[in-house]
């Protein structure tokens, strides 16, 4: 494995210390002009990247937002979903450390343990179940949690979900203004929160049409 060219390396090809190297590269006004540009120019030519985990240690902050979804599949809206998050959070100097738990509540939490412990400033969790217990545990209120998709419950502080009584409700309007009246809802397993409203949305629209509810479910999510 290359070694990582350190301010040490830099003060050494430089002949100064390493204090007054980490002075220049924040431009410090106690190192002059010429030297500063000569390090700035050292570090350049040797590949020299300051380490971003060493300056948010030092300064108690966070430049990384974990992100865990429970796939990234073709099929899914979690791809852009986080591309947009991804792209918005370069613009403003952070990076986004992606995860995905495959709806397994023990490996979701397990990267929830690993972002903790790799000093992420802030969670963006899609929850595979609509428990939430183990995710607020770990973290503790060491950084804020902002839920994302219809399985976290509504008493969380933060939150972005979908309506999904409405989407349901919706649908069954479209269908009917086709002039269809048997209208059937295809599901699957695990019954979750999400599951549950669309349900709910689909039940209600069908009978305020009078219209016969018919819910079948194939599969199972968790598989």
């Amino acid at each position: 494995m290359l070694k990582r060219p350190t301010i040490k390396t830099i003060a050494e090809l430089a002949g100064v210390s390493h204090v007054a190297v980490s002075k220049a590269l924040r431009d410090h006004t106690d190192i002059s002009k010429e030297t500063t540009a000569r390090i700035k120019k050292i570090a350049e030519d040797i590949g020299y990247m300051p380490s971003i985990a060493a300056r948010n240690l030092s300064s108690h902050s966070s430049t990384t937002i974990g992100m865990i979804v429970p796939t990234m599949e073709d099929n899914t809206s979690y791809n852009p979903v986080f591309n947009t998050i991804s792209s918005a959070a370069a613009e403003r100097g952070y990076c986004v450390m992606l995860g995905s738990s495959h709806r397994n509540p023990a490996l979701e939490e397990q990267h929830c343990r690993m972002m903790i412990e790799k000093r992420i400033g802030a969670l963006i969790i899609a929850p595979c179940s609509s428990d939430n217990t183990h995710i607020n545990n770990i973290c503790q209120k060491q950084i804020p949690i902002i839920y994302i998709g219809g399985k976290a419950m509504s008493d969380e502080k933060y939150q972005i979900f979908c309506n999904y009584r409405f989407s349901a409700e919706l649908a069954v309007d479209h269908l009917y203004q086709l002039g269809h009246h048997n209208i059937a809802f295809f599901s699957y397993g695990p019954e979750n929160l999400t599951i549950i409203q669309k349900e709910e949305g689909f039940i209600s629209a069908m009978t305020k049409r009078s219209l016969k509810p018919l819910i079948y479910r194939y599969g199972d999510a968790s598989n």
